[in-house]
């Protein structure tokens, strides 16, 4: 079965490359894991309001449930000394890579139809298996899983506390906002250059003018 984080980590690891990301501060596993723990014992509060202190630009930003992006942030400040959103302002600064960005948008109904084909054939390849297997393996209450589209919606299956076809209709909602926050994400780069792939009714002519835009021809 598909992996629901993978395509954000391909967008940081890109990210990392043309955009000088891993020049940021590693990571400390002894102080994340002991954020992680207290959090699921007594909630977040308290290390967001420790991150509103720090660094309220990037506290204001996000949710203060969004217990993830929380303790990333109180540890990025934990080994450098530096706020996320200094670090992140920097972040922004145009890349000296010689790069072309080219972006594939389509209609927005198609798009959400692939998105429900797309769960119907998670499923089908035996996702919630999968997730049962993560459950067994210990990790039900793993912080970056409980985030990930398709775990949380199969949990709460498992759980018993929705039949299988409510499960797979959140899946599908919760995919495509995920979806539209993508877009949205990638919207703000100036550097992508945009091709409408319903524009076209075969993949060579695509193709042919991907490499023009490369080229400087378009």
């Amino acid at each position: 079965p598909e992996d629901p984080g993978h395509g954000r980590r391909v967008r940081l690891y890109i990210k990392a490359i043309i955009d000088d990301l891993d020049k940021g501060p590693g990571e400390d596993k002894k102080f994340r894991k002991g954020i992680e723990e207290d959090i699921k014992k007594n909630g977040s509060k308290k290390y967001y309001d420790r991150l509103l202190e720090i660094d309220r630009d990037y506290a204001l930003k996000i949710s203060e449930n969004d217990s993830r992006r929380i303790i990333r942030a109180l540890e990025v400040f934990h080994l450098s000394g530096t706020p996320f959103s200094q670090l992140q302002k920097a972040w922004d600064r145009k890349t000296d890579c010689n790069v072309t960005f080219i972006g594939l948008d389509r209609d927005r109904s198609q798009l959400y139809q692939d998105i429900e084909e797309r769960v119907e054939n998670m499923f089908d390849r035996g996702l919630v298996r999968e997730i049962e297997t993560l459950i067994e393996k210990g990790y039900k209450d793993s912080l970056s899983l409980s985030q990930a589209v398709g775990y949380k919606e199969v949990l709460a299956y498992t759980e018993g506390k929705i039949d299988l076809d409510k499960c797979k209709e959140e899946v599908k909602k919760n995919s495509r906002r995920l979806a539209k926050k993508q877009m949205t994400w990638f919207g703000r780069d100036s550097r992508i250059n945009w091709i409408r792939v319903d524009n076209y009714d075969n993949m060579f002519d695509l193709m042919l003018d991907t490499l023009k835009i490369i080229d400087g021809e378009l």
